[in-house]
């Protein structure tokens, strides 16, 4: 079997091959135990096989046969392992709001009609001001099977706008970090939501949160951005004043041939005004004729030489 292994994120280009991937809620195998059971199951044809979490791996197939083989496996259903192609989105989530709190789920679910299928349909929660729990809300998340979202359903006749959901964000309770839960951390060390050292929890009144540095505790999802300064509605812009740059005309920069020789540009160029310009003879450039260099705002003129010898550049620059 001629795969190799991958832990880092690979340039390699991918096209017209398959890759499959496989998540389970027990840590990953080792690489010589995932080879054997690859190779006990006639799996064949794998390009390379990249672990992406301790949780999560991917692995890359020349043939769509051979993927195929791999997703159907029973071994792998009965070891509680799910793949599937990155290719292709299994499942779409959208939500519809304002649904009678009378209606249950299923009740919800009976009564849409739509052109595509649903698979699962969830009522959200919302908090309760009144109490510290949680209470149903009047917003129903909808699972649509594919990778498309309709625009609206119809729920007993009344069209319904559908919108995007979008998902909460993880938080961890170990290391405060966001995108993966506790049970799922990859960091073997605790960190204190209140100071960020590595204890449980502290007394400390002066908070520092993990993530971003401000005077607040990890716990917090948000992180204080400061209003940038609003420029005046009533005052009128000015070519002159607000851009002076735009008030002075500006020669246009002459870009020399690739047949004209070095001699040639300087002889042409006109002569520059030192009050106006600022100028920088670099020498013992060593640079190929194929070396191109291009600075923002600036004239270069080279003079390479191959045999031997540094070459000479003078750089121009208009202030």
């Amino acid at each position: 079997m001629a795969w190799r292994i991958g832990v880092k994120k690979s340039t390699e280009e991918i096209d017209g091959k398959i890759e499959v991937c496989i998540t389970s809620k027990e840590k990953n195998p080792k690489q010589i135990e995932l080879a054997r059971f690859l190779k006990e199951q006639n799996i064949s044809n794998i390009t390379r096989v990249k672990f992406a979490t301790p949780y999560k791996f991917f692995v890359l197939f020349d043939e769509e046969s051979d993927a195929d083989k791999l997703l159907t496996s029973t071994a792998l259903q009965e070891k509680g392992w799910k793949c599937y192609k990155t290719s292709e989105v299994g499942f779409s989530f959208g939500i519809i709001r304002n649904i009678d709190l009378e209606l249950s789920e299923k009740d919800v679910q009976e009564s849409i009609a739509t052109d595509l299928e649903i698979a699962s349909v969830k009522r959200l929660f919302r908090r309760n001001d009144e109490t510290a729990g949680w209470t149903e809300s009047e917003t129903i998340r909808l699972c649509f099977k594919g990778s498309s979202l309709p625009s609206h359903i119809f729920i007993y006749g009344l069209k319904v706008k559908v919108e995007p959901y979008v998902f909460p964000v993880t938080q961890c309770s170990k290391c405060w970090r966001f995108g993966h839960t506790h049970k799922y951390c990859p960091s073997k060390i605790m960190i204190c939501p209140k100071c960020t050292k590595n204890h449980s929890n502290c007394e400390t009144n002066q908070f520092k949160c993990i993530n971003c540095g401000g005077p607040h505790m990890s716990k917090a999802t948000m992180t204080y951005v400061p209003p940038s300064p609003q420029p005046d509605k009533e005052n009128n812009l000015d070519i002159n004043e607000n851009f002076p740059a735009l008030s002075k005309y500006q020669e246009p920069i002459v870009v020399p041939s690739e047949t004209q020789s070095f001699s040639e540009i300087v002889k042409s160029a006109k002569k520059l005004n030192c009050e106006d310009s600022q100028k920088k003879m670099i020498s013992e450039t060593w640079l190929n004729e194929t070396d191109d260099i291009r600075i923002s705002g600036y004239n270069i003129y080279r003079l390479d030489r191959s045999d031997g010898y540094g070459g000479v550049a003078i750089i121009t620059h208009y202030s």
